[in-house]
Parts: structure tokens; C-alpha cells; sequence
């Protein structure tokens, strides 16, 4: 983050924070536990309004969004989604100081304003949802459609139809896609850019966090389960509902004030336990191309149950490893 900025109309943050008094005040400060509470961002469910709480650590971990989609210190992000949202606050604001990039503060979104602001100040990075996007469609054409410096938009709900219709017309902006919600604990990036597509799901990812979709009846509201209670899987193409088991690495945090707010939202004793056979993993990651020799074992973590996946590897003689060739999608069974 810098002090000082060339452009007349933007203001820096560094230079108006207040230097500590004394040396001595700077050592008895003490960082607040990552996993305590930063703020409370309210909802509405059903029509009922409940506040989420957002830890410190939650704060960080979407500050990390821009980071993540391949945004610099040399970015102008635009910011028109309301603050009181997670994706303005939490990803937008977050995000823009958590690598000393530059933010355009837009105090509401204007459909005819947005290009040419984007112009004006050499926006190359900006905030959307799936309607934001339709809107600049449905905006008159003109000849400097394609005149401008913006190269990425990130945000959600983006139909596949406006999706192809903003590149066509706009130019081949990167688009990232994030599926999750504000107090969710899990959420997905789709970081190949292709469209129609919320995310994207590998092995690795896989034994980090532990989730699955199951098949819902939308009628009743409820999970569908078997003749013993369990939940059963959805097929490739089905509808679903997407849940996530909490954890240490994925932790939920629930809401402000009532403890059956939180309750509502947890599934308990849904689902059988699995196991992945290393055979099978050994199997899969022997189809990379650069890999010769594999072999996939299970390692103890202190503190938690089961095992996890490691592997060991030989690379290929003239071959380098290459970890985006091991980005596996797996499909449902």
C-alpha cells in the first residue's frame, strides 16, 4: 500500500493512518484471534431478517478473492454493489487494500455511467452480479464499446447467454465466477474463465474440504433420503443441494443472537462415511504425462479423524512437474 497517488481525484490511506505513539505502545499490541468476531453482516431468509458473523479470519480469507483471480497492486478496481453486501465489502474493499491496489468508490450503479467511468479513471478490474452485466447489454451500442482498459470482472450469477453476449460486445474480458454465500463455509472459483460455469472441483481441493451434492425435493423442502435416512447423491446434470462438513479447516460461524438460527442451517447424521481407495488415486494420477511413478498413501493428521491423501512421484526423465496438469475435475457418480 503506498502514501502518495498521481491521480488528483484519489485518496490515499496510508499516510492519514495515525503513527503509533510510543515503541512501547506498538509491543503490547496484541492481533485479535483470527476466529473472533469483525463485524456482523444482516440477511434475509424467507423473509426473515438475521445478522452473520464474520471473524476476522472469514475477513481475510475473501480479501484474498482479488489476490486469487490474478489482480495486482497496479489494479483500479470499480466498486458499485452496495456495501452493506459481502462481495463490495469483504471481497471490494477487502481485497483493493489487501494488495494496495486503487478503488473506485461508485455510490450506486448507473447502466449509462459505467463505461464511460471506467474510461475516465483506467478501470481495469470491477465487481458484478448476473443482472449488473444484462443491464450494460441492454445499453445502446456504440463505437467505444470495446475502448477501454478493463480486463477482469468478478462476481456471481452471470447466465451463460449475457456471458457470451459481454464478450461479443465488450471484448474478451476475463470473467471469474464465485459461488458461495456470506455465511457459508465453503465456496468455489471458476478460475479457467469458462462459461457458465460457478466453479470447479479437484482432488486436492477435495481433501481439504469435505462436501458433496445430494439429491433435494423442491416441493417439500427437504433432503431426499434412502429407506435407512441417508442422503443419496445427485447424477451428473441434477439439481442439488450443496453441503459442506464443518470443520477445522471449514469452519461455520453461524449467526448473531438466537443459537436456532444457527441450528437451522446444520444437517446432522445425514450421511456414511466413505473412504477413497489410494488404488484408485494412484490410478488417476498416473494418466499425467509427466508423471512416471506414483504412490498414494494415507498420513495421520493430530487432531483429526481418518487419514489424509499424500503422494509420492517420479517425474518423467526430461519432463518438469507441472501442477496444473494435475488439476483433476471429479465427476459425480
Amino acid at each position: 500500500m503506498t502514501s502518495h497517488t498521481q491521480h488528483p481525484q484519489v485518496h490515499t490511506l496510508l499516510d492519514r493512518w495515525p503513527a503509533p505513539r510510543t515503541s512501547r505502545y506498538r509491543r503490547s499490541y496484541a492481533p485479535p484471534p483470527l476466529r473472533s468476531p469483525t463485524l456482523h453482516l444482516h440477511l434475509w431468509d424467507h423473509w426473515a431478517p438475521k445478522a452473520a458473523v464474520i471473524t476476522h479470519l472469514q475477513s481475510l480469507k475473501a480479501a484474498a478473492g482479488f489476490w486469487a483471480f490474478g489482480a495486482t497492486q497496479e489494479d483500479v478496481m470499480y466498486i458499485c454493489l452496495p456495501l452493506y453486501h459481502s462481495a463490495a465489502s469483504l471481497i471490494g474493499i477487502g481485497g483493493t487494500i489487501e494488495l494496495g491496489a486503487t478503488c473506485v468508490l461508485k455510490k450506486k450503479f448507473s447502466a449509462s455511467q459505467f463505461w464511460k467511468d471506467c474510461r475516465k479513471h483506467d478501470v481495469t478490474v470491477f465487481q458484478y452480479i448476473g443482472e449488473l452485466c444484462r443491464y450494460l447489454c441492454n445499453q445502446p451500442k456504440t463505437d467505444e464499446d470495446k475502448v477501454h482498459k478493463v480486463r477482469m470482472g468478478v462476481g456471481n450469477g452471470l447466465r451463460q447467454d449475457v456471458w457470451r453476449e459481454f464478450h461479443s460486445r465488450f471484448g474478451n474480458v476475463r470473467m471469474c465466477e464465485v459461488y458461495g454465500s456470506t455465511e457459508g463455509n465453503l465456496c468455489f472459483m471458476n478460475h479457467i474463465g469458462k462459461i457458465g460455469t460457478v466453479g470447479r472441483s479437484n482432488f486436492f481441493y477435495r481433501l481439504l474440504f469435505k462436501y458433496d451434492l445430494i439429491k433435494y425435493d423442491m416441493v417439500k423442502d427437504e433432503p431426499v433420503t434412502d429407506q435407512n435416512g441417508f442422503c443419496q447423491r445427485v447424477e451428473m446434470g441434477e439439481t442439488g443441494l450443496l453441503l459442506s462438513k464443518v470443520g477445522a479447516t471449514s469452519p461455520f460461524f453461524g449467526y448473531a443472537g438466537s443459537k436456532q438460527l444457527t441450528e437451522k442451517k446444520l444437517m446432522r447424521n445425514v450421511w456414511k462415511g466413505e473412504n477413497v481407495a489410494t488404488t484408485e488415486v494412484t490410478e488417476t494420477l498416473g494418466m499425467v504425462d509427466f508423471i512416471q511413478e506414483v504412490n498414494v498413501y494415507g498420513v495421520e493428521i493430530q487432531g483429526h479423524e481418518g487419514r489424509a491423501g499424500m503422494a509420492a512421484m517420479i517425474v518423467r526423465p526430461g519432463h518438469a512437474f507441472d501442477g496444473r496438469s494435475c488439476f483433476i475435475t471429479r465427476r459425480w457418480k
